[in-house]
Parts: C-alpha cells; structure tokens; sequence
C-alpha cells in the first residue's frame, strides 16, 4: 500500500491502478490528464493533474486489515521482443 505513494511521482498511472486495486475510492493525485502544449522547441505531450481531489500524503498505509480488495489485473504488459527492438531501431540503437 505504500508503495503506490512511494512510485507515484514516477509511475503515476499505474500507482493509481494499484490504489483502485487496493479499494480507495479516492484518487492519488485526483485528476490526471494529458495535455499538448506548444512552446519554442515545439509541441509536447505533458502530465497535468488537478489536486481538487487528491488523497495520497505522505504518510504511513492506513490499509485496515480485512479490507476487500478489488480484483487485481496485471499493472503491466509485458512487451514482445519486437517491439523492443523496433524501438532500438527507431531511436538509431542497434
């Protein structure tokens, strides 16, 4: 449970995942959207988040013991080796 807090700066989609699966009704970071915005090197892709409804806080798991859990999926997805590879090749690695 504490994990989640833990990762969440830098997993923060799938901390939420986990949240969910843990039976929170309250979001981490509350809202969390994709955003394009367009500056002098050009247009990007960027993470925002409204906090309105926020409920991650650095603090100790407040998990109570017997707490049913939402059945879980996997947080990830494994890639095939392909796809690795067609990544290399994209970004010129060999």
């Amino acid at each position: 449970d504490s994990l989640k807090i833990l990762f969440a700066q830098f997993l923060p989609f799938t901390s939420e995942k986990l949240n969910i699966y843990l039976g929170y009704d309250e979001p981490i970071f509350g809202e969390q959207f994709l955003e394009e915005v367009e500056d002098e090197l050009g247009s990007h892709t960027v993470l925002r988040y409204d906090p309105k409804n926020a409920a991650g806080k650095w603090e100790p798991s407040s998990l109570k013991p017997g707490t049913p859990l939402t059945k879980p999926k996997p947080l990830f997805k494994k890639l095939d080796a392909g796809i690795v590879e067609e990544e290399r090749s994209r970004l010129g690695k060999k």
